[in-house]
């Protein structure tokens, strides 16, 4: 299966790139800032510059899960709405335009 995973650079993420990895899938892993000796496939996915232009990210070819484990760790909830709920979003409207299945496991944000 060829897996887009959002967030592949944080903590969840790079266990789970990993773990697919061994599985045999194909993933095509994503960061903000991608490291460049990170094993695998990469490429650059920054959900805030999403959630202000959905044309930022040019869709992969073949994908046919999303898998968004992409978190933020702030107590700004300007930028939390931005990341977690308007580009999580925008991600997910990409993925359905192109058929994709998508698997949230990130926190969409909570209130006090």
């Amino acid at each position: 299966m060829r897996i887009l995973l959002v967030g592949a650079g944080g903590f969840i993420g790079r266990h789970l790139h990993a773990a697919l990895r061994a599985a045999s899938h194909r993933v095509l892993a994503s960061a903000r800032r991608p490291d460049p000796a990170a094993p695998g496939d990469w490429c650059r996915l920054d959900l805030a510059e999403l959630a202000r232009d959905p044309q930022a990210f040019v869709w992969p070819e073949g994908v046919e899960l999303v898998i968004n484990a992409a978190g933020l760790l702030s107590t700004d909830g300007k930028q939390l709405h931005e990341v977690q709920h308007r580009g999580a979003c925008a991600l997910f409207e990409l993925a359905a335009a192109h058929g994709a299945r998508v698997l949230q496991i990130s926190a969409l944000g909570a209130e006090p």
